[in-house]
């Protein structure tokens, strides 16, 4: 983890002196689109630390809730109503927690997991430094930082994720403290938020119950305490019971001033605001960060750590699509370093890179997915790249994860969950794919292949094409079909129920000349059938039938085709024609008996439908 790179003296060198008169903050400090950018903060940072000063006075109590209206933007002065002001310790131990909750969202760790604490706590200083970092920053991410510390050997537990602390001003910092008291080992903590940093390296910070029992806030403190004292006492609970409980003050003489030395002795974690495209959490838009975006969601569609990166974290320019243009901004410009606000993590971040849709599918070289499926080879399930529109697939691919290679044999993959059961189509669904071209191997067309997608031509590569099956509603709502050829397919038999459904352009489809009964209308695994193009169909369809010998005239040459009664139904009604010769049409009809359709002979021209 690279540190973070200090800010000039010049940036730090803000002068915070309590009960400084507020200056007012310019009315739209942020970009015109509504964007948070840190450096626009940071050059108005006095203004904004004066504003909350004038906001939050010196020494006055920080309260949640004032005279029944809930706000975390109210303070009281001391007064002997205890209501009208934050809780003391004592009141909490009595369970007298009149103002004690604040909300806020929960942190992101550096490996994008979020903190595990509750986002409702009823600790002063957290909910302060919390409230103060809102106030500034704007309602932005935050990333937590574990600190390395200097407690810890060379040989010690020390969390593997802990960094090098260098800090910023804006930093809210945890303090924790080990102090061993009659009831054991303790480590009570303090939170604060930093105001300034000198050309020194003196830190200065607001606080809230910085003294454990007072709940008082507190600007331009820059001493604090080395050592905790405690002591026990007996407290009446909200029943008036008495408790023993362990009270905690600080040691007055163990006051040293706050450097990143005493951090580093007390510190468990630091927040800041996290920056978009900082993907490595320098605070810089870096190469590093393109290589880390170039190896996760460009290369298979995943984010960093195992997918726990906000999407939003990758779209450095804030317009909602994570593309190339966020890439570029971070390998050749030099863009404004963005805040990611809490919104965009609940918003509907898109990306140009798709992610796979099952646990054992892979990418091959080529930059489309595939999943081994159970007929002994892969499935085609789609492209990495959501913006390519021509796709041609090979028939052989390259598994790394066993070092084996594998024919592609099936397009589309409908994937069943263990656990529930749940059966869900692959990434195939919803592409952006117009022409696709699929070799020789391929048996199977899956149900849902390209049901949303945006084909308009479907290819065969070679000579040889062995299509069996196209399941049912593999090209459903695919609206920008015309046409379909299906000629190539000379070992076709099945073409499942809706199949076609909410194909709204689609004109005609060439159906393959095999000589052998080409079942339409079917689901799998199932005796019941329905119409290739589903319940509503609004306009007519012609299907041809393609005898290209025209010499071939006995009863073996006929091509037979079987249809679902819905179709039937359709024919008579002049929405489905079949245009051809030497081709005999049945229906399915009840207790799995045929009804015949008619015949063509041997001149072409249109099915006559009895």
């Amino acid at each position: 983890m690279k540190l973070f790179k200090h800010l000039t003296s010049a940036t730090l060198a803000l002068t915070v002196a309590a009960g400084a008169a507020a200056a007012s903050i310019p009315a739209k400090a942020d970009a015109a689109d509504g964007q948070i950018i840190y450096d626009t903060v940071l050059n108005e940072w006095q203004q904004r630390i004066d504003a909350e000063m004038a906001k939050f006075p010196h020494l006055s109590y920080w309260n949640y809730k004032q005279t029944g209206v809930i706000s975390e933007d109210t303070y009281s002065e001391y007064t002997s109503d205890k209501r009208y002001r934050s809780y003391l310790t004592e009141e909490k131990v009595k369970g007298l927690n009149y103002d004690s909750k604040f909300f806020c969202h929960k942190a992101y760790l550096t490996n994008w997991t979020k903190t595990s604490e509750q986002e409702v706590d009823n600790g002063e200083c957290v909910g302060f430094a919390r409230k103060l970092s809102n106030d500034i920053w704007g309602p932005v991410v935050l990333i937590r930082h574990k600190v390395k510390k200097n407690t810890y050997g060379a040989n010690s537990n020390q969390d593997p994720m802990a960094e090098d602390y260098i800090p910023q001003i804006g930093d809210i910092v945890r303090l924790d403290y080990k102090v061993s008291t009659s009831k054991g080992d303790k480590t009570p903590g303090h939170s604060i938020f930093i105001t300034d940093i000198d050309s020194n390296g003196k830190i200065t910070f607001a606080e809230c119950n910085g003294e454990m029992n007072d709940c008082q806030i507190r600007w331009g403190r820059d001493r604090y305490y080395h050592a905790l004292n405690w002591k026990a006492v007996d407290l009446p609970d909200q029943n008036g019971n008495l408790v023993n409980m362990i009270m905690f003050t600080g040691n007055t003489n163990s006051q040293v001033t706050v450097t990143r030395e005493f951090f580093l002795d007390h510190a468990t974690y630091f927040e800041r605001p996290g920056i978009a495209g900082d993907l490595n959490f320098d605070g810089q838009l870096t190469g590093d960060d393109a290589a880390i975006f170039e190896s996760t969601v460009m290369y298979d569609g995943y984010t960093s750590n195992s997918d726990q990166a906000p999407l939003a974290f990758y779209d450095v320019n804030g317009d909602g699509y994570v593309n190339n243009a966020d890439i570029n901004a971070i390998r050749y410009g030099n863009p404004e370093r963005r805040l990611v606000k809490l919104s965009e993590i609940y918003s509907d971040v898109k990306c140009k890179w798709n992610r796979i849709s099952n646990a054992s599918g892979f990418r091959f070289t080529d930059g489309c997915y595939y999943v081994k499926n159970d007929i002994g080879g892969v499935s085609w399930i789609g492209t990495v790249d959501s913006e390519l529109t021509s796709v041609s697939v090979p028939s052989r691919v390259y598994c790394s994860s066993d070092n084996c290679w594998y024919t592609v044999n099936e397009i589309g993959y409908y994937s069943q969950s263990n656990n529930s059961g749940h059966r869900y189509p692959t990434c195939t669904e919803n592409c952006g794919i117009k022409t696709l071209t699929i070799p020789d191997t391929v048996k199977r067309i899956h149900e849902y292949a390209f049901s949303k997608g945006a084909l308009t031509t479907l290819k065969f590569a070679g000579n040889n094409s062995q299509l069996e099956e196209i399941d049912q509603c593999a090209f459903s709502n695919c609206k920008s079909l015309r046409t379909l050829d299906l000629r190539p397919a000379k070992n076709l038999k099945v073409i499942g129920a809706f199949a076609f459904d909410g194909c709204s352009n689609l004109n005609y489809i060439d159906l393959p000349y095999t000589k052998q009964n080409l079942s339409l209308g079917t689901f799998v695994n199932s005796a019941t059938s329905q119409s290739i193009f589903g319940s509503n169909l609004t306009k007519t369809i012609t299907l041809y039938i393609n005898d290209e010998d025209r010499t071939l005239t006995s009863s073996s040459t006929i091509q037979p085709l079987i249809f679902g009664r819905s179709d039937y139904d359709y024919m008579k009604n002049n929405k489905v024609r079949i245009y051809g010769k030497m081709v005999r049409a049945k229906c399915r009809g009840n207790n799995n008996n045929f009804i015949d359709i008619g015949q063509r002979g041997i001149t072409n021209g249109f099915l006559y439908v009895n």
